[in-house]
């Protein structure tokens, strides 16, 4: 499973997605834009209308956000 999630800091729901991915054991990829403002670019390439992070991909197709991801591991 390849996930890759974009971030910024002092984002309070990128944290939490990053500690339940953590919490899973599984490895993931994480472009924060505020550090490399590039990938803000990329993932507007991706996904034009997103507005919000974290936005989070698993093998390659796009979840959306933290509340996407609790949903998918059925986390209530």
């Amino acid at each position: 499973m390849n996930i890759e999630i974009y971030t910024r800091e002092g984002c309070t729901f990128c944290d939490m997605a990053k500690d339940l991915i953590k919490g899973r054991g599984t490895p993931y990829i994480e472009y924060n834009i505020g550090y490399h403002p590039h990938h803000k670019n990329e993932l507007l390439e991706r996904v034009a209308t997103v507005r919000t992070l974290p936005q989070i991909f698993i093998d390659n197709t796009h979840i959306g956000g933290y509340k996407e991801l609790r949903e998918r591991y059925n986390i209530k």
